[in-house]
């Protein structure tokens, strides 16, 4: 019935398959569990005694992309439905994937989502941009999600009918970091694919210090206007998209031109305040708005 996916890229996910394995042998209904390592160059995962008729482990020599390695569990997973979860997550509950096995079991699902969150504890000033981000934008409950169920799709822990996956593919034409999740949401969202959100969670438990998190952010905006391009500037992806709507709306303005000057004239600063975790959520919205409006201008990412 169900395979569940973890692609990794330098992590160590012994914690999280001890505890899926564990929760596999107590649930009704056929669950195999797969762990594909994306060529990972700094640590390479060895799953040591951790041993199960049901679960496979395989790496690879080269590193093929965000998008390119959930579309390969495809071809090696063989159930009916498919449950991605990222190697930095934890499970939270002890009845986890038996919660997913009942929803599978009472009713017919295209994609189920059972959402995310972070510690509840304030971490050091180092991490403390990623934390306050995902927090507070990312971690929604179910009857937020609910609301609007295709906005802000993450990849995180979330199940996909294999026939759906099959005609709706990550697109492999987006590489790097950041939005293949936001791209995909958007394909099903055109596609009229229902998504059903329960609270079901995993606990992100890894945090990037706050140059990672700002670095990746930049790769990020890079990434979303390569998606403008793939959705050929798509007027309901940019409506359903909180910065790109910010973006076409002020180019419409006759002073679009001296709020880009302002942005870069601050640039420094407000990188160099949210670096060392003097953090407030519209300074991150204007350092990714600063990159939007240099990447959209100039065709080519800015860094810093």
């Amino acid at each position: 019935m169900l395979s569940i996916c973890i692609p990794i890229y330098n992590s160590d996910v012994t914690e999280l398959v001890a505890s899926l394995l564990g929760q596999m042998d107590k649930v009704e209904g056929e669950t195999e569990l797969l762990v594909i390592d994306d060529g990972s160059d700094i640590y390479k995962w060895n799953p040591g005694e951790l041993t199960n008729k049901n679960f496979k482990y395989i790496y690879l020599d080269k590193n093929i992309g965000r998008a390119s390695i959930r579309n390969y569990f495809l071809s090696k997973s063989k159930y009916s439905y498919l449950l991605f979860i990222d190697g930095d997550s934890s499970v939270i509950s002890d009845y986890f994937l038996e919660n997913y096995h009942n929803e599978l079991k009472s009713k017919e699902l295209e994609v189920l989502c059972g959402g995310s969150i972070y510690q509840s504890e304030k971490p050091n000033k180092r991490f403390y941009l990623r934390w306050k981000y995902s927090t507070v934008r990312e971690s929604k409950p179910v009857t937020i999600r609910n609301n609007d169920i295709h906005l802000g799709f993450k990849t995180n822990n979330f199940i996909i009918k294999r026939s759906i996956f099959e005609s709706i593919r990550f697109n492999e034409n987006l590489t790097g970091y950041g939005h293949e999740d936001t791209l995909f949401g958007f394909e099903l969202l055109k596609a009229k694919v229902p998504i059903r959100h329960i609270e079901n969670p995993v606990l992100n438990r890894s945090l990037d210090d706050n140059e990672t998190f700002l670095s990746k952010s930049e790769h990020a905006v890079k990434n979303l206007c390569q998606v403008l391009k793939l959705v050929k500037y798509d007027e309901l992806f940019i409506s359903s998209n909180r910065l790109c709507r910010t973006y076409f709306s002020l180019k419409k303005t006759r002073i679009s031109w001296l709020i880009h000057f302002c942005l870069r004239l601050t640039h420094p600063l407000n990188y160099y305040l949210l670096s060392r975790g003097v953090f407030v959520l519209p300074m991150f919205d204007i350092f990714k708005l600063k990159n939007m409006m240099s990447n959209m201008d100039s065709g080519e990412s800015s860094l810093n």
